[in-house]
């Protein structure tokens, strides 16, 4: 019976591959949720091509198209609540603007909070989704991401907020 359930379960989770100009995007969705948006340099294809909303306003952005995700349903079981208030003031940053750590550490009560707010960003499941590469450390530096730097230095420039080629040398 136990086994009936799981494998049911993993039949409503799709699992869809994106080839973009910056790398491969792995897409895992159970029925309209997002369960995770991984970015890899990795260059095997895995997924599934199947086409999903999610997946075909992806490959858009991924194009360069201002695309709203801001009414996706995001799958935020597994985060404390204070890692949920840092997710969705993450989610709330516009397309071509950024935020530092702090800003969103004072958005949502926490002023002192940045490191942590920091440390959340770095376990984002779904990310772009979920917009942590516009957020930034204190005077503009880049801070980390979890696909590696070279893909927050992509999407920022991608969506207009980094100009200068050699912002990473700085």
């Amino acid at each position: 019976m136990i086994r009936e359930e799981a494998h049911l379960r993993v039949d409503r989770m799709k699992v869809t591959s994106l080839r973009t100009k910056f790398g491969r995007v792995d897409i895992c969705e159970e029925g309209a949720k997002a369960r995770g948006i991984v970015l890899t340099n990795d260059t095997e294809h895995p997924g599934d091509e199947m086409e999903t909303k999610l997946s075909k306003n992806l490959l858009r952005y991924f194009e360069g198209e201002r695309v709203d995700f801001s009414r996706y349903d995001v799958d935020l079981s597994g985060y404390t609540p204070f890692e949920v208030k840092v997710l969705q003031a993450t989610r709330r940053i516009p397309y071509g603007a950024v935020k530092s750590y702090k800003e969103i550490a004072e958005e949502i009560g926490n002023p002192r909070a940045y490191r942590a707010v920091g440390y959340t960003l770095s376990k984002n499941r779904s990310c772009v989704v979920i917009p942590c590469h516009r957020v930034l450390g204190s005077g503009g530096s880049l801070g980390g991401f979890s696909a590696g730097i070279e893909w927050k230095i992509n999407l920022l420039k991608m969506e207009g907020v980094l100009k200068d080629p050699d912002y990473l040398r700085a």
